[in-house]
C-alpha cells in the first residue's frame, strides 16, 4: 500500500501516514540514544578515571531503564517503542 503512494508520488490516508510518522519518530528517539552518551564515555576513557560522576545518577538511571525496558517487551510492545531504554541501559 506504502509503495503505491510513493511509485505515484501521492501521500497516503491520514492513518498511515500517521502510523508511518510515529515509528520513524520512536526509530529516530532509539538512534538518538546511541549518541547521546558517546562524548561521556570518550571523556571518562581517555581520563581513566570517572572522578565526578555521580553514583546515584547511575544507580537510578539503570534502574529505571531496566523497569521501562522490561515493562514495554513484557506488554509485546515493538521495539521502536522501548530500544532507547536498551540502549542507554547497556552505556550506563
Amino acid at each position: 500500500l506504502l509503495w503505491e503512494h510513493i511509485i505515484s508520488l501521492s501521500l497516503p490516508p491520514p492513518p498511515l501516514l500517521l502510523a508511518l510518522s510515529v515509528r520513524f519518530l520512536g526509530y529516530g528517539v532509539v538512534f538518538g540514544s546511541l549518541v547521546v552518551k558517546v562524548p561521556q564515555l570518550i571523556r571518562v576513557y581517555r581520563a581513566k578515571s570517572a572522578k565526578g560522576l555521580a553514583l546515584t545518577t547511575f544507580e537510578l538511571e539503570t534502574v529505571g531503564y531496566t523497569v521501562a525496558a522490561l515493562h514495554s517487551f513484557h506488554l509485546s510492545m515493538p521495539f521502536s517503542a522501548y530500544g532507547e531504554c536498551l540502549f542507554l541501559l547497556g552505556q550506563d
